[in-house]
């Protein structure tokens, strides 16, 4: 699955060497991590499997958004929100 990795820039300033994409809206399922980096396959396991049990399909891409960084906490205590959007599964 496709990962995006980008952050909230004002619109219309380029920057030399980076690309510019507008990631679609729409319904999605999210959580929040709390805890290390290395941890969060755990909590992308539980995302997804939450979001098959409910009949629904992840689209890409995969978002993160990282509310309490490594230079903010220490490890135990970074806050790192998963976001995927999801389409409702054609029955």
């Amino acid at each position: 699955m496709e990962v995006a990795i980008g952050a909230q820039t004002p619109q219309g300033e380029g920057m030399p060497g980076l690309e510019f994409e507008v990631l679609p809206g729409g319904l999605v399922a999210e959580t929040l991590h709390i805890g290390s980096y290395g941890q969060l396959p755990l909590a992308y396991n539980a995302l997804f499997a939450a979001i098959h049990e409910r009949g629904l399909r992840p689209q890409a891409p995969v978002r993160e958004a990282y509310l309490v960084g490594l230079a903010e906490a220490p490890q135990e205590e970074l806050m790192t929100r998963l976001i995927i959007p999801i389409q409702e599964s054609m029955a």
